[in-house]
């Protein structure tokens, strides 16, 4: 189907109880005398996304409607008090669609809601306190609007709800204790608002909760111990808070079930090794970025299961021992970004084989580049901002299926390998402010490079003609170093270029080629100074 049109509506049935035009591509204006149809039960119009429609300001005559699933459309404007009549309503969702203003406190004749979902729109103001009180209800979500003002303090319905929703708002206000206590609550999702803290304390039986998202908020004061009693826990966020106090690691233990917990950017929050034995949960993803940790914690060496670790910007010092890689084989992400590392003893014969991210950017690294874990399907490597020393070792080429590499801001010094111009997925390729020298003629990969910077080396020759074939190019910086060329005018055809660096260079000659028909269509940065 592809339009609605005028008058359609009047073929249909008076005596229609079920109409289904979920994903058909319907566009134009949805008729609004369908929601005056007494013998109407189900209407859904789901996934039509140009698919409009103002709801009706007046009562629906639909009284008898048990589902009403209006998501994933462009319905606009605003709702009334018309839902109240709908006494038999057991499904709501308008999720997905252009809805403003407030909500209307009307659910309170809803008693066989089940599901309500008005997430992703435009509502605004207080969150409508009849919800709250629905008996019934499993499912209650609120997330992605513009919602304001507290989480009502005490509830009277709830009983049966297993997922609330209300991530992406403006609410405010501490975090009710209710919300831990509801008997069959299993999903909590509160992240990105503006919620304040501390949260209280209690000694309550805990509910069976086993996702908590609370992070991006102005949380403050330490994490409750009955967090930490929580045994149906998965998956805990609490970063991007203010939350201050030590976590010590035998408090996990209780956590059987726990495979992620995010504790990152809480500057206040620090993180120690408590007792020698004791059992942790199978953890998958531990990230404790942006802490107040001083050491590597030595209990996650137990953690087989584990896959990401995020450690970056902390305060550990000293080197990662090859007893702690080894131990921690089957990851395939590590940050260590912006610590105070001095070296990191990696082993040749490493099993780290799913190892796909390594960042260890921003240390106090010495010496040659740690030797990267033979056949490990790495992805991104970034080492950049050290005090790395030496050539590039020839295991680089062993990176075939790269796709950034950051070594900048080192001492490194030699050729660039030749291996990196037969890299197929590399796309960001950084070798700046290092010491490198001979010609770059075959070390560009020309398949997939959009960012290229070599930027404050000693590099020789001329630029390579190759470099016409890279159509993802958007930044190449060759500034600073000491190229002997004339202007790189095959460069303006390149349809993506938007930086071009080639200044404190030996480029001579004219500027362009009158020759050329298109002149570098997306440029936005060129420096040609110093030449």
């Amino acid at each position: 189907m592809s339009s609605v049109a005028a008058g359609s509506s009047a073929n249909l049935s008076s005596t229609l109880i079920s109409l289904d035009l979920s994903g058909t591509n319907l566009q134009g204006k949805f008729p609004e005398d369908v929601f005056h149809r007494p013998f109407l039960q189900r209407l859904i119009l789901s996934d039509n996304y140009y698919l409009t429609c103002n709801l009706p300001k007046s009562n629906w005559s639909c009284t008898k409607l048990t589902h009403l699933d209006l998501s994933f459309n462009n319905f606009i404007g605003q709702i009334d008090a018309s839902p109240s009549k709908l006494s038999e309503l057991t499904s709501l969702d308008l999720s997905h669609n252009n809805f403003s203003k407030q909500i209307p406190d009307v659910f309170g004749n809803l008693s066989k809601l089940t599901q309500l979902d008005l997430s992703f729109n435009s509502f605004s103001g207080q969150l409508p306190s009849s919800a709250f009180n629905l008996i019934q209800l499993s499912l209650l979500d609120f997330s992605s609007n513009q919602l304001e003002g507290h989480i009502p303090c005490q509830v009277s319905g709830l009983s049966l709800l297993t997922d609330l929703r209300m991530s992406d708002n403006f609410l405010n206000g501490r975090v009710p204790c209710w919300l831990f206590t509801l008997p069959s609550l299993g999903s909590l999702y509160l992240d990105n608002n503006k919620l304040t803290g501390p949260i209280e304390e209690f000694h309550q039986v805990v509910g069976p909760l086993e996702t908590v998202l609370l992070g991006n908020n102005k949380i403050h004061g330490q994490i409750p111990n009955f967090m930490f009693e929580l045994l149906n826990l998965v998956e805990l966020d609490l970063s991007s808070n203010n939350l201050s106090g030590c976590v010590k690691s035998d408090m996990l233990s209780n956590l059987k079930n726990l495979s992620f917990i995010n504790l990152s950017h809480n500057p206040l929050l620090s993180l120690i090794t408590h007792k020698a034995n004791f059992t942790l949960p199978k953890l998958f993803k531990f990230n404790f970025s942006s802490c107040n940790i001083t050491q590597f914690p030595i209990f996650l060496r137990t953690q087989e299961s584990l896959t990401h670790l995020d450690l970056s910007n902390n305060r550990i010092s000293g080197k990662i021992s090859e007893l702690q890689l080894e131990l921690l084989h089957n990851l395939d992400h590590l940050n260590h970004s912006y610590n105070f590392l001095t070296s990191v003893n990696c082993p040749r014969k490493i099993s780290m084989m799913n190892l796909m991210v390594l960042d260890l950017q921003s240390n106090l690294l010495q010496g040659p580049i740690p030797v990267t874990p033979d056949g490990a399907p790495m992805e991104i490597l970034s080492l950049s901002n050290n005090n790395l020393t030496g050539e590039i070792s020839s295991c680089i080429c062993n990176l075939s299926i790269i796709k950034g590499l950051d070594l900048s801001n080192n001492s490194l010094s030699g050729t660039i390998p030749k291996c990196l111009g037969n890299f197929y997925y590399l796309s960001f390729l950084n070798l700046g402010n290092n010491n490198f020298h001979g010609s770059i003629a075959q070390t560009i990969p020309i398949r997939s490079i959009q960012y290229l910077n070599l930027n404050g080396n000693k590099l020789e020759g001329s630029m390579p003609p190759t470099l016409v074939n890279c159509s993802y190019l958007k930044v190449l910086d060759v500034g600073n170093n000491m190229i002997k060329d004339t202007f790189p005018h095959c460069l303006a055809t390149l349809p993506k270029l938007q930086v071009l660096i080639l200044r404190s260079n030996r480029f001579h000659g004219p500027i362009g080629n009158p020759k050329t028909r298109v002149s570098f269509p997306k440029l936005r940065i060129l420096d040609l100074s110093h030449n």
